[in-house]
């Protein structure tokens, strides 16, 4: 039992190490120079409940967080590599591995890579070449974990496992895409402003989700205006945020029968980021600051409440175990 316990504390030092890594790549990625404002993307990142959840389970949280990790770094090593074969083969091992690990994690690299063309559309140093092979990159990486897959379930004789029915992966999904595009708004209104995923009413995260929408429509609409944007940035800007719900939950057109679960939705957490890398005032600055903190308070209190039922519930039924061993 004791050689198990120090496992668990490495797994989770090892997992918070890498939450670390990639908080530093996401607050470089985006240029955020503002102490205030770095300090405030590592904590959301650590406390947001979509983490938090992963690192309860202690089988898997290591590699969850590797996927994670790996997910945020190929985009990295996209956009940042200078080296052409460094900038191409070392990211499609790490959404690979990412993949294999964890599928549902796909969406924080399409997400992160639509973020941050976003903000080079806002700032126009928009490449769109580079783009198109950056995004050619994650469909071949898809496509070889798809075969790699396909080859170990062929040579090992298994099946992936149902869980949230993530063995319906085929190409007839992909056929059916259309047909899920309502969902991935359904989803992301779900995840912002219901209690279908995140305990949100309770303690009026929908409220300060609503304010932090209007804020940002508000300042993208004025960075496009005060920035003198071509037509063709405008016109992307505009179909890259309105079609981002299918983007965070694109696992869900691909998988049309799974059940979005919270730790599926690790994606969102990205937006946090991407919103304080577009702060162009002061006023703008001192509102997300305040709303953020709010929310990093009431995810604390979650997680907190979270941990402390589980250990209620552990507790009691390790008492009820004992009282049947004693009959």
């Amino acid at each position: 039992n004791v050689f198990i316990n120090i496992f668990v504390y490495v797994f989770l030092f090892l997992s918070l190490i890498l939450i670390a890594i990639s908080s530093i790549e996401l607050i470089d990625l985006f240029k955020i120079k503002n102490k205030l404002l770095q300090i405030l993307t590592c904590l959301i990142l650590v406390v947001c409940p979509n983490i938090s959840a992963t690192l309860l389970f202690n089988y898997c949280s290591l590699p969850y967080t590797i996927a994670f990790f790996g997910s945020i770094t190929s985009i990295y090593l996209l956009v940042k590599e200078k080296n052409k074969y460094l900038k191409t083969l070392i990211p499609i091992i790490l959404l690979v591995t990412s993949l294999s690990m964890y599928q549902a994690y796909l969406p924080v690299s399409i997400t992160l890579l639509v973020l941050y063309n976003i903000k080079e559309l806002l700032n126009n140093n928009f490449k769109f070449k580079e783009t198109l092979k950056n995004l050619l990159i994650i469909i071949i990486s898809v496509i070889l974990y798809f075969i790699l897959m396909k080859l170990s379930q062929l040579v090992l004789n298994i099946n992936m496992s149902d869980y949230t029915n993530a063995s319906s992966f085929s190409i007839n999904n992909i056929l059916n895409i259309p047909n899920q595009i309502i969902k991935t708004y359904q989803v992301f209104i779900d995840y912002f402003f219901t209690n279908k995923i995140l305990t949100n009413t309770n303690i009026y995260n929908n409220i300060i989700n609503i304010i932090l929408l209007i804020v940002l429509v508000i300042n993208l609409i004025y960075l496009t205006i005060k920035n003198n944007l071509p037509t063709i940035n405008k016109v992307l800007i505009i179909f890259l945020v309105l079609t981002l719900p299918m983007y965070i939950n694109c696992i869900l057109l691909i998988m049309p029968t799974a059940t979005m679960q919270l730790l599926m939705s690790s994606a969102y957490i990205l937006l946090v980021p991407f919103l304080f890398s577009i702060e162009n005032n002061k006023i703008y600055k001192v509102i997300f600051i305040v709303l953020i903190s709010l929310l990093i308070r009431n995810y604390t209190v979650q997680d907190n409440a979270t941990y402390k039922t589980l250990e209620i519930t552990h507790n009691k039924t390790l008492s009820i175990a004992n009282d049947i061993v004693d009959e």
